[in-house]
């Protein structure tokens, strides 16, 4: 179990990329084995390397791509640490997924400021965090998925809006005309829309 990792470091200036795939491959796998599962963290690193090896050899490594390998990583230990599965440890590992999943959203906010096409890429990205999250009953999923897809949709907005000053009353109108609607609508309908929400609450209490 410690020759793979240290034949690697003996020859850290000039490992191969294959190595490094070919040892992270030998850790995942005897991770499996009963209560070796924590070996799958050096399997973790060591795939984080070789793509970290790979995006420098055919793109630019970005904060973009440094904030989902950490932020993946982060997620994956949540997902197999057995200190972490109790049903007690249920507020910890939300709140842990919530922080690296908030570090993918800053950065994709940060990063796709100033380009149409990311922009684009980042509120469908939102979009998708907020459907895994309905469809595994995941919180963090939902609620950061929901932040990320309604700021940088607002954020777009803003910007076009600001190009087009004569849409921005057209766009307050609009707006005026859907909250009177809400307001309306809540109002007729009070004990059908608090019933909505008791549901939901109710649900969210139950999810991961």
């Amino acid at each position: 179990m410690i020759l793979p990792v240290g034949m690697v470091f003996l020859s850290i200036s000039n490992v191969a990329l294959t190595s490094v795939l070919l040892v992270g491959a030998w850790y995942f796998w005897i991770s499996q084995r009963p209560n070796l599962l924590r070996l799958s963290y050096l399997g973790l690193a060591f795939g984080n390397w070789a793509v970290y090896r790979l995006v420098e050899r055919w793109w630019t490594v970005t904060p973009m791509w440094l904030a989902m390998m950490v932020g993946g990583s982060l997620l994956l230990i949540i997902q197999w640490e057995p200190l972490l599965q109790s049903p007690q440890r249920r507020e910890v590992r939300h709140w842990l997924r919530c922080g690296a999943l908030t570090l993918i959203a800053l950065v994709a906010l940060v990063e796709s400021d100033g380009y149409f096409v990311w922009s684009l890429v980042t509120v469908m990205a939102g979009l998708l965090m907020g459907v895994l999250g309905l469809v595994f009953q995941v919180r963090s999923f939902l609620y950061i998925g929901t932040v990320l897809f309604l700021v940088k949709t607002l954020w777009l907005l803003w910007a076009f809006v600001a190009d087009h000053s004569f849409l921005l009353w057209a766009l307050g109108i609009v707006l005026g005309i859907v909250l009177i609607w809400v307001a309306a609508t809540f109002e007729s309908r009070r004990s059908q829309a608090i019933a909505f929400l008791d549901y939901w609450a109710d649900a969210l209490e139950k999810w991961q």
